[in-house]
């Protein structure tokens, strides 16, 4: 949350013509296979909903981090969603 927050400019500007540049691509495709791999970790350990979908938390966090005023509220946000079993 806190790299998201931070970044925000950078994450909104880095569109080209098409809506999306190759190289975002690759940090996408790169970002979502490590969340993939820490979700199904987390999920194995119990610490998440067997059923919580990796491009949906990204979708949440990203929500938070456009939409929150600073790292704290975000933060806050980010406490409100329940990943329980």
């Amino acid at each position: 949350m806190d790299h998201i927050t931070t970044k925000r400019d950078l994450a909104l500007s880095v569109t080209d013509d098409q809506g999306i540049s190759a190289l975002v691509a690759e940090w996408h495709a790169s970002m979502l296979a490590t969340a993939s791999t820490l979700l199904d970790a987390a999920k194995q350990a119990g610490a998440v909903r067997a059923g919580l979908d990796v491009r949906d938390l990204l979708t949440l966090v990203k929500g938070i981090a456009l939409a929150a005023s600073d790292r704290a509220q975000a933060e806050r946000l980010l406490s409100l969603i329940d990943y329980g079993t």
